[in-house]
């Protein structure tokens, strides 16, 4: 069974009213959402109108078998985040040596678009506490901020477990390179 999707935050309500386009008998504000303003057939005139239906950006990746973080940072910008703004705070990030393209592609005859991060590795090997201090010193939003520290910590903690070390002993070598680190804090930033 899949799970549910994230808790997603909520945006100001939206008033929508019917107009009988919906199958009688089936009611309901999903169904009444987006269709413009009249009167609803199935259950009556005027009982339509005081609809309301949160309005929620919710990005559900379902990744079976997993997902590159360039795929996930290109899946956002084709959904309509800012490339500039993501750089933007990505550049907070006191690492050197990178740059960040978006490209539209087809794959398998879908368009989509493709990020492409380009970086020049300095070779250090980082831990966790290396990574954190990285993401602390660079002043992100808040939001931001919490969800790459927690993606951060996620990926310690298996590593740590497949290794049987203490957290405060793993060391990132893949992961705690330019492009994995500017993967990451970008789709935390998308």
């Amino acid at each position: 069974p899949r799970p549910p999707p994230p808790a997603a935050s909520r945006q100001p309500r939206a008033r929508f009213a019917c107009l009988g386009r919906h199958r009688p008998g089936a009611h309901g504000a999903a169904q009444c959402a987006g269709l413009g303003a009249g009167q609803c057939a199935s259950i009556g005139a005027g009982q339509c109108a005081s609809i309301e239906v949160h309005v929620s950006r919710v990005a559900w990746f379902h990744c079976f078998a997993g997902i590159a973080g360039d795929m996930a940072l290109g899946a956002l910008l084709d959904a309509g985040a800012d490339l500039d703004e993501v750089r933007r705070l990505v550049e907070r990030v006191p690492i050197g040596g990178w740059s960040l393209d978006a490209e539209p592609v087809l794959r398998a005859g879908l368009a989509a678009t493709h990020a492409v991060v380009r970086a020049r590795d300095d070779g250090v090997v980082r831990t966790h506490a290396h990574i954190v201090g990285l993401l602390e010193e660079a002043r992100l939003p808040e939001r931001v901020r919490d969800r790459a520290l927690a993606v951060f910590a996620a990926l310690a903690t298996v590593e740590a477990r497949l290794h049987r070390r203490p957290i405060a002993q793993v060391h990132f070598h893949e992961v705690g390179g330019h492009d994995a680190i500017v993967d990451i804090v970008g789709v935390c930033a998308a």
